[in-house]
C-alpha cells in the first residue's frame, strides 16, 4: 500500500477558521472529559460514548458556534475521550488480575507464591493510597472554597453488600470523602450537613415537579417549567442559598 502526503497552504481566512475549529474541539474535549470525570467521582458512573453524544445535542443548543463544525468531527472528539477512559480502566484492573493469576498458579508454600502474594498486597495498598489521596485533596478543595458543604446521607455500608455496586463505591471513596471533609470543616470553622438523598436528582429545583430519569441520563430537563440543567447541579440547587438552607435545617 502507498501513502501520499501533501502540504496544505491555507489562506489567512482558512487558517482563522481552522484555528476556530480546533478551539471548539478543544473546548468539547475538556467539557466531555469533565462530565465523565464528575460522573465517575460523584456517582461511580462510567458514562458511555452514547451518553456523551446525546449531551452534544444539548451543548449545540447552548453554544450555537458548535454547529459550525461538522458533526462527525465533534463525535470524533468524544470518541477520543471514550478511548482514553477505556484505556484508563483497563490498565483500575489488568495489573491486579495478572498478579492474581500468577498467585493462583504458584504452588502453596513456595517462595514464588509468597512473592506473588506480596505483589498483590502492594497493588491493593497502592490503590488504597490513591483513594485516600483523592479524598484528602478533594475535601481540602471543598473546605477551602465553601463555608457550607452538603452531602447526601448514603448508607454505603448496606450498598457495599450489592456486588454490582461494591467495587464502584469503594473506588470512589464516598465515605472517606465525607469523613475527611467533616473534620477539616470543623478545624476551619466550616459546616458539613448530610441530607436525605431520596429523589434529589429527580425533583426539579425550580418548580418541585418529579422528573423521572435513569442514572444514565445526566441532564435534568423539566417538562413543566422548562428548566434544563446538569442532574447533579439540579440536586445541589434544592436548598437554594445558604440562608434558605439554614432556615430549612436550623429553624
Amino acid at each position: 500500500m502507498k501513502t501520499f502526503k501533501y502540504r496544505l497552504r491555507p489562506s489567512k481566512s482558512q487558517r482563522t477558521n481552522l484555528m476556530r475549529t480546533l478551539e471548539l474541539c478543544r473546548w468539547l474535549y475538556n467539557e466531555t472529559l469533565a462530565v465523565r470525570k464528575k460522573a465517575w467521582e460523584q456517582a461511580s458512573k462510567s458514562l458511555s460514548l452514547y451518553d456523551t453524544n446525546k449531551m452534544l445535542t444539548l451543548w449545540k443548543q447552548e453554544h450555537p458556534e458548535l454547529k459550525d463544525v461538522f458533526s462527525q468531527v465533534l463525535q470524533n472528539v468524544q470518541e477520543r475521550v471514550d478511548l482514553a477512559f477505556k484505556a484508563f480502566f483497563r490498565r483500575d484492573e489488568q495489573e491486579l488480575a495478572k498478579s492474581q493469576r500468577k498467585f493462583s498458579k504458584a504452588e502453596k508454600g513456595t517462595p514464588e507464591r509468597a512473592k506473588h502474594r506480596k505483589a498483590i498486597q502492594h497493588i491493593h495498598q497502592r490503590i488504597a493510597h490513591r483513594r485516600k489521596d483523592f479524598a484528602h485533596q478533594l475535601s481540602r478543595q471543598l473546605v477551602n472554597n465553601f463555608g457550607l458543604m452538603v452531602f447526601e446521607k448514603l448508607n454505603t455500608k448496606n450498598m457495599l453488600q450489592n456486588h454490582c455496586l461494591a467495587k464502584s463505591i469503594q473506588d470512589a471513596a464516598w465515605s472517606q470523602l465525607i469523613q475527611y471533609a467533616t473534620y477539616k470543616a470543623e478545624n476551619a470553622g466550616r459546616e458539613v450537613v448530610l441530607v436525605e438523598p431520596r429523589n434529589t436528582s429527580k425533583i426539579c429545583s425550580r418548580c418541585d415537579a418529579m422528573v423521572e430519569k435513569s442514572l444514565s441520563v445526566r441532564v435534568h430537563a423539566c417538562p413543566v417549567c422548562g428548566l434544563v440543567i446538569d442532574r447533579d447541579q439540579n440536586a445541589s440547587c434544592h436548598y437554594g442559598s445558604e440562608t434558605e438552607f439554614f432556615h430549612r435545617f436550623h429553624g
